[in-house]
C-alpha cells in the first residue's frame, strides 16, 4: 500500500508542478549552508519551494530502475545524474543525500527524487513563475482579463480549481499551481489566481511577487494582491474570508 501511495503522489508531482531553471553549475546542499550532496549542470529544470533568506528549498525527478527501488544499488559519491534522454545533468559529490527511489505503477516505471537546498541566485530569472505573473500584471494593468493570462495559465500548468472561497464569491473561478508535495511551501498553493467572469481580481502567492502598483496585505499563510478595486475594506474582508475557510478545511483535514 504504501509504494501505491507513493507512487502516486510522484505521479501528481510531475503532472502539476512548474519548473524553475538552475543558472549556472548548481551546488545542492543536504541543509541550508550545510553539506553538498549534488551537483546540477547549467540550464536544468528543477521544482523550487519556499524561499527563506537566501536559500530555497528544491527537487529533482530522474529515470531509475527497479534495482534502485529494491534496495539492490545505492546513489553513491560520484555518481552521475542523466534525464531521460541520456544527458548527463550533474553527478553526485557526498553519500550524505536526499535521493528516494519512488515506482509510478501506472507506468510501472522507476523515478528518483533528489532533493535539498540552493542558492536563490542559482535561479535564472525569467524561469520564475513568479516573475513572469508579475511583469503580466504591470503590463496590463488597464486590461487585465483572462485572454491576457490564457497563455501563462497553459505554459506554467496552472489547473482549473474550485473551493469554498470560489463558491462564497460567486461567479469566481480559481486556477492555481502546487508546490511539490514533497518540499512544500508557506501556503496550500504556489500560486492561486481568482477570475470574476473574464476579469483577473485577486492572487494568492506563497513566494514575493514583485511590486506591481496594486494593493496587497498578508494573510495568514500567504500573500494577497487586490486587482478587483482601490476598495481596502473589501480586500481585508476578503483575505479574512479566506483565512477563515482556509482553517475550517485544514480542521476538517485533521479530523480525518
Amino acid at each position: 500500500m504504501k509504494i501505491i501511495i507513493i507512487s502516486f503522489l510522484c505521479l501528481l508531482i510531475v503532472s502539476t508542478c512548474n519548473a524553475e531553471i538552475t543558472k549556472g553549475i548548481t551546488q545542492v546542499y543536504l541543509k541550508q549552508g550545510g553539506d553538498i550532496s549534488f551537483i546540477l549542470s547549467d540550464n536544468v529544470k528543477i521544482e523550487c519551494g519556499e524561499i527563506t533568506g537566501k536559500w530555497q528549498a528544491v527537487v529533482i525527478y530522474l529515470p531509475s530502475k527497479k534495482e534502485y527501488f529494491d534496495g539492490v544499488i545505492k546513489v553513491r559519491k560520484g555518481d552521475s545524474l542523466y534525464d531521460s534522454s541520456g544527458n548527463k545533468l550533474g553527478y553526485v559529490v557526498s553519500d550524505k543525500i536526499d535521493a528516494m527511489p519512488l515506482h509510478n505503477t501506472a507506468s510501472n516505471s522507476y523515478l528518483l527524487r533528489f532533493s535539498g537546498y540552493i542558492l536563490t541566485t542559482n535561479t535564472r530569472p525569467t524561469s520564475i513563475i513568479e516573475n513572469e505573473l508579475s511583469e503580466l500584471v504591470i503590463s496590463n494593468k488597464k486590461k487585465l482579463n483572462y485572454n491576457v493570462f490564457r497563455k501563462f495559465i497553459t505554459d506554467y500548468g496552472l489547473t482549473k480549481y474550485s473551493d469554498e472561497i470560489d463558491k462564497l464569491y460567486s461567479p469566481n473561478i480559481s486556477y492555481v499551481v502546487w508546490y511539490d508535495s514533497y518540499i512544500g511551501g508557506p501556503s496550500v498553493f504556489r500560486l492561486q489566481l481568482i477570475f470574476n467572469h473574464d476579469k483577473l481580481v485577486a492572487i494568492f502567492h506563497g513566494n514575493n511577487l514583485k511590486k506591481t502598483g496594486f494593493p496587497e496585505i498578508k494573510t495568514t499563510n500567504n500573500n494577497l494582491l487586490w486587482l478587483k478595486n482601490s476598495n481596502l475594506l473589501e480586500m481585508r474582508k476578503f483575505a479574512k474570508d479566506y483565512d477563515r475557510l482556509r482553517e475550517s478545511d485544514d480542521d476538517a483535514d485533521n479530523a480525518e
